[in-house]
């Protein structure tokens, strides 16, 4: 009997032991499988950290690169905004001379093109003038001012466009009037050379035909009376005497028409002096009729001036 209660221990025993070393495998395969879960949970949270944090860095250098390129783009933008205003800036100021230049050049242009129309005009006007060397000098002084008004509208654009520029750096536009001014000048001489040589021609022909009219009266009157050859010396003696006194009495008469002339045009080079000998009209005169002085006076070719 104590065998059979020791066999059944020693069975119980073995059971338990058994129960023992199974529960303990169990044990072993749950934490095989909770550490193999755990790892596969670390690994899983490493790749996703590991994944963040690169998309983090990556993020971060693109984030870098695109703010060296803005500020690249900005630098690039600067320069270029800049250069394109310098230029801007010179092609303003060249864009304004250029303008300038080519006013100058049109107008002198119309000014040298209207003078011979002018030339011509005043030729033909002059077959049918009445009024003498003051007619001669009223139709050349017409002409002279149509010049001048041509002279004076493209002045006036150069200064219109020389006050709209917002950059008038590098523009002389006093050397550009100048030039256009001696242009005009330049041109309307001629207008004077003929009106000169017209109204010289005008005077010695006048001159002429009272010499002549004067020269036949006395020899009709010797023919008439049937004298001796002493009186007929005597007469020719005469007829010197009122030839030379006519003579003088035409050169005033000529200058008298001079002085007479309602106006004269200022030639290139005269002063109220020259002026004032070329007309036969005093000086003082002339600075009356026209607001000056001597001491306060400004005179420019091509000038119309009042001589009565």
């Amino acid at each position: 009997m104590n065998y059979d209660n020791e066999r059944e221990e020693n069975v119980r025993m073995t059971r338990r032991r058994q129960q023992k070393q199974e529960a303990r495998k169990r044990w072993m395969k749950i934490g095989a499988v909770a550490a193999v879960f755990l790892l596969a949970v670390g690994a899983i949270a490493g790749l996703y950290f590991h994944g963040k944090n690169t998309s983090s860095a990556k993020s971060a250098v693109t984030s870098e690169t695109k703010t060296v390129k803005t500020k690249k783009t900005a630098e690039t933008t600067s320069s270029e905004t800049k250069q394109t205003e310098s230029s801007d800036k010179k092609t303003e100021e060249k864009d304004l001379k250029t303008q300038l230049e080519a006013v100058v050049t049109d107008y002198s242009k119309q000014i040298e093109e209207k003078t011979p129309v002018l030339i011509e005009e005043y030729q033909a006007e002059i077959q049918n003038n009445t009024g003498g060397v003051a007619g001669l000098s009223a139709i050349a002084n017409q002409k002279a001012r149509e010049l001048q008004a041509i002279s004076d509208e493209g002045i006036s654009k150069l200064r219109a466009a020389y006050q709209a520029a917002d950059d008038k750096s590098g523009v002389d536009l006093a050397t550009l009037i100048n030039q256009l001014s001696a242009n005009y000048t330049n041109q309307v001489a001629k207008i004077s050379d003929i009106y000169l040589r017209t109204s010289a021609a005008l005077q010695a022909e006048m001159s002429s035909s009272q010499s002549v009219s004067e020269t036949t009266e006395p020899s009709e009157t010797t023919e008439t009376t049937g004298s001796t050859t002493a009186s007929d010396t005597q007469t020719s003696s005469s007829q010197y005497g009122e030839y030379a006194g006519s003579a003088s009495t035409n050169e005033t008469t000529a200058s008298s028409q001079s002085t007479q002339s309602a106006s004269t045009v200022v030639l290139a080079g005269e002063g109220p002096n020259q002026i004032a000998q070329r007309t036969g009209v005093p000086v003082e005169t002339i600075l009356a009729l026209n607001g000056m002085s001597m001491d306060d006076y400004f005179l420019t070719p091509g000038e119309v001036l009042k001589l009565n």
